[in-house]
């Protein structure tokens, strides 16, 4: 072959190879320009008219990039093989949503207060959606005024329930309960109205659970209409559970037409929650559901609302006709806390509110302050759940608030502001930039995105961001929607609005490596996300605006095979890792998990929620720390309300496999097994609960095959008079419990106690034992044993904790 021939093929081999491997299309972007922002870049490599053959690499340069648009990517920037958005070697490039102002530019105005006026873009009518005093958030003027020392005080609490006056209230559906009615001689009274004289039937909807009263509360309580004789009612069994909601036939009731009152009484204790009763003259009807029904033409039908009570009597509750007529839009507040001049557009009022579970605080207008009747009126989307006394509450955003250092208020003419001591530059986010990164490809589109290294602070949020009732938001500074295989590494979040990551339909996803320290929406969000991969996060401080949040939330049928490895989250207002009717195989493993549910209540550190009855998830919860979920809510300033476990598995939660993990202090217990089939519980140690050491609720009677074996349960309360594990009713056809350990460091050997007697008695832990486990270092919540620890007779292995704690 000769040297010209042997050329050629070289070329053409050369060419060849050239088209085989991408190319690398390189770009800087810089402070000193000429791209200085990545919409700049954007719209250069757009005009590059890249192919599925090139590589996009854009590199960031040290320095701080104030933005005020966002980097929207879709189909004409997936062109190209891959992007790559990476800082340069060794710097720490800042993504900025917020600019500064120096203290000096805000003029006295009256009293200690500055103001500043407004004549930066926006596209907010108050100009301004968070303020930062030298790097570190300022609150916005709120009523009253927060003190770290006296956190009750920091609030107002609904003194009573409440309509809007000139209501002319109609019983749509059955939504609310009331309970609490469990005491001899407790009443409530309804005023009804007869259309026509005849013969009406009681129905009564109700759920009680008095396991330990046979035939619930049948014969236990009786009717009566005005001065009649009462009726004893002889059919009101138990229904499951509390929240086990069903219509029950009572009696027939002979009524003239007009006004009247019915009452309702306990005679001999035990109790229900009562949703609501109907009185009809159509004998075949027969009521289900929450819906009124529709009764046959020419019969009648009188629908009462339990919580619409004339009167009551509950020992229980002395206050009990501060909560008639319970409202979601209305409430009567303590004389002398509102001022009818609050009532503005602007003004904003933040409730706990306690009629859903004190899942999630709202945030509504007020549309009226009434101070003949003591009354508020809200309005908005997120007047989501009935208020209830005790709720608390507090204001937003209004001048009159502004009266304490670090607190500003912006009317969008003017910011003002309280300095704190040596304050010298604020940063103002003016609503521009919540999510400065998003990516929305088509299904399937062989577009890959990594993002590797950058900061991100100050960024914005909307209350358009989807955080109503037990809604958790969805949008993130980082989105990303259809993509494949899209890296979010090595990158810092500070002070943002939104959930760090938000992905949907995404499928192996790597988010490893990432910090994130406050932000008003939760950490890393995954909607019907596959076989990707979360890890090595550190996620602290979340939920100062939006509280019903996680540090990790799973969510949608199709999330499957994802694993949630090795994380750290710390300090978040509701959950730290939750599965939200989440798919099938995903793994929540070596995670380090404290102080969750510090803002609601009825929760967990690692939560699972399932609607589906019968569903077996396959996924595995295995070597976890969970620590300090508590629970935090307020029934009024002197009655802390805390609800939570280290790991719970609500609702129907099924098929998972909760194994080696430790939990300590807790407030209702290492765990919570709600209604869920399958569930294996092993090789765990729950330790130092502070009331229950864990449930097994059988809710709805749903529950079997639950195993809980091989645990070690470390009890640190005094155990006389309290109840071991809560046990639902006929809990003996649905768990297997044996061979636990368990100790106290109050009582020693618990087996002669009630607690475990009366827990021992319905079949379980026949062959438990009841030795101190000897952990190595009883104060390092580490969960190391001695080499002796009677722990291994049950079968116990070593927990390594290894790869999560230092």
């Amino acid at each position: 072959m000769n040297k010209r021939m042997t050329f050629a093929l070289i070329a053409i081999a050369f060419a060849t190879s050239f088209q085989a491997f991408a190319r690398q299309v390189n770009l800087t972007v810089s402070p000193e320009g000429p791209l200085r922002d990545l919409v700049q870049a954007q719209q250069h490599w757009r005009n590059l008219k890249l192919t599925e053959a090139d590589e996009l690499v854009v590199t960031v340069q040290n320095g701080t990039y104030v933005i005020q648009d966002e980097l929207v990517l879709n189909e004409e920037d997936a062109t190209a093989k891959s992007l790559t958005i990476q800082a340069e070697k060794g710097a720490k490039p800042v993504f900025k949503g917020a600019f500064d102002v120096p203290l000096a530019n805000l003029k006295p105005w009256k009293d200690n207060i500055l103001r500043l006026p407004v004549t930066w873009k926006t596209n907010r009518k108050q100009a301004a959606v968070q303020v930062f005093g030298d790097g570190k958030p300022l609150t916005r003027a709120r009523m009253p005024s927060l003190n770290p020392d006296d956190i009750p005080g920091s609030y107002f609490y609904v003194n009573a329930g409440a309509e809007e006056p000139g209501t002319d209230y109609q019983v749509t559906n059955f939504s609310g309960s009331i309970g609490f009615i469990h005491s001899v001689n407790d009443k409530l009274t309804y005023k009804i109205t007869v259309p026509e004289s005849g013969s009406y039937t009681l129905w009564m909807r109700y759920a009680a659970d008095n396991r330990d009263i046979p035939n619930g509360m049948s014969n236990r309580c009786e009717i009566q209409l005005d001065d009649a004789k009462p009726q004893l009612l002889t059919q009101v069994p138990d229904t499951g559970s509390w929240g086990s909601f069903k219509w029950n036939k009572m009696v027939d009731i002979d009524a003239e037409k007009g006004t009247h009152l019915l009452t309702w009484r306990n005679l001999k204790g035990g109790g229900l929650n009562l949703q609501g009763l109907i009185l009809t003259t159509d004998k075949t009807l027969v009521p289900e559901g929450t819906k009124i029904p529709q009764p046959k033409p020419g019969t009648h039908l009188i629908p009462i609302d339990a919580r619409r009570f004339e009167d009551a009597r509950v020992l229980a509750k002395p206050n009990y006709n501060a909560m008639r007529f319970a409202s979601k839009t209305a409430f009567e507040y303590k004389p002398g806390d509102l001022k009818p001049e609050w009532a503005t557009p602007e003004t904003e009022l933040k409730i706990y509110q306690s009629g859903s579970c004190r899942a999630f605080m709202e945030i509504v207008g007020i549309k009226a302050i009434m101070p003949d009747k003591n009354l508020v009126l809200l309005q908005g989307k997120e007047c989501q759940a009935t208020l209830n006394p005790g709720d608390r509450y507090f204001l937003e955003n209004h001048l009159d608030f502004l009266d304490a250092p670090g607190e500003w208020y912006c009317d969008g003419e003017f910011l003002y502001l309280i300095p704190t001591k040596d304050l010298k530059t604020i940063s103002i986010d003016p609503g521009l930039v919540g999510t400065p990164i998003l990516l929305k490809c088509k299904k399937n589109m062989p577009f890959k995105l990594t993002i590797d290294g950058l900061g991100f602070t100050m960024m914005s949020h909307s209350r358009q961001d989807s955080c109503v009732g037990y809604s958790m938001g969805h949008k993130g500074v980082v989105e990303i929607e259809n993509a494949i295989a899209p890296t979010i590494t090595n990158c810092t979040f500070k002070d943002i609005g939104r959930y760090a990551v938000s992905l949907k339909e995404c499928s192996n996803a790597s988010i490893t490596r990432n910090t994130l320290e406050r932000s008003c929406m939760g950490g890393i969000y995954l909607q019907n996300a596959s076989s990707s991969l979360v890890a090595e996060n550190d996620i602290s401080d979340l939920g100062s605006e939006y509280k019903h949040i996680g540090g990790i939330v799973l969510t949608g049928d199709s999330t499957s095979s994802n694993r949630i490895l090795k994380n750290k989250i710390t300090n978040s207002s509701r959950y730290g890792i939750t599965l939200k009717n989440a798919g099938f195989k995903n793994e929540i493993a070596y995670n380090d998990i404290q102080n969750t549910s510090l803002e609601t209540d009825d929760t967990g550190g690692i939560e699972v929620t399932q609607g589906n009855r019968t569903k077996r998830s396959g996924s595995h919860i295995h070597h976890n720390r969970v620590r300090d979920s508590n629970g935090v809510s307020y029934n009024g300033p002197d009655n802390i309300v805390s609800m939570s476990w280290g790991i719970y598995l609500d609702s129907f939660a099924g098929g998972y496999t909760v194994e080696n993990n430790l939990t300590w202090r807790n407030s209702r217990g290492g765990f919570m097994v709600q209604g869920g089939k399958d569930n294996v519980i092993r090789n765990n140690i729950f330790a130092h609960s502070s009331s229950f050491q864990g449930h097994f609720n059988n809710f709805s009677n749903n529950s079997e095959n639950i195993v809980f074996e091989k645990n070690i349960i470390i009890i640190n309360i005094p155990l006389e008079g309290r109840t071991l594990f809560y046990a639902g009713k006929n809990l003996p056809n649905a768990l297997k419990s044996d061979n636990n350990l368990f100790w106290s460091t109050v009582d020693g050997d618990i087996k002669s106690l009630n607690a475990f007697k009366n827990w021992n008695a319905l079949g379980f832990d026949k062959n438990s034992i009841f030795q101190d486990p000897m952990l190595e270092d009883p104060t390092a919540e580490n969960g190391k044993l001695k080499p002796d620890s009677p722990a291994f007779k049950i079968g116990f292995k070593p927990i390594d904790f290894t790869p999560l704690i230092p």
